[in-house]
């Protein structure tokens, strides 16, 4: 992520045409009548959004375990380019396939699922002591970790 910042505007600007690319690549490859292949490449430019939104809420849940200022130390539009990433994504991937898209809107809840299950157990793992793991025992622990994912899961559920 520091990499990212450090870039300035050269990794935003290469941020911001990345959907472009990927749109681009995904039309040529459907234009010749490779329809899985652009399809995967479509799917792929989500994958990597998510994996993006991932990265960040880890990156902010680390600043904040080291006692940084979120607020202060990263400009607003780095918070916003991995929900761009997603969002420009999966625009790309519906003009490119177009139709109900039931099956990416599947894809889409499943990748959420786990960017919601990883970043809410690096939360968890980061925050908590050992003591607190043998104090309230494993299974006190599994069930506080699905309950935070499934209520999470269900608001994602609803939104998409």
């Amino acid at each position: 992520m520091q990499l990212l910042l450090d870039g300035g505007t050269t990794s935003l600007a290469a941020i911001g045409l990345f959907p472009a690319g990927i749109g681009l690549v995904s039309w040529l490859l459907a234009k010749r009548g490779h329809e899985r292949v652009s399809q995967l490449v479509a799917n792929a430019g989500i994958a990597i959004g998510l994996m993006g939104v991932l990265m960040l809420v880890c990156s902010l849940i680390w600043m904040s375990s080291q006692g940084g200022s979120i607020i202060e130390s990263v400009p607003i539009v780095w918070m916003v380019a991995p929900l761009y990433l997603v969002v420009a994504g999966f625009f790309v991937e519906h003009w490119v396939h177009p139709g109900r898209q039931e099956t990416i809107r599947g894809q889409l809840r499943g990748g959420l699922l786990i960017v919601i299950v990883l970043a809410v157990l690096y939360w968890l793992l980061s925050r908590m002591k050992i003591w607190m793991l043998v104090h309230t025992g494993i299974f006190g622990l599994i069930l506080f970790i699905g309950a935070l994912v499934g209520i999470l899961y269900f608001l994602v559920r609803k939104a998409v």
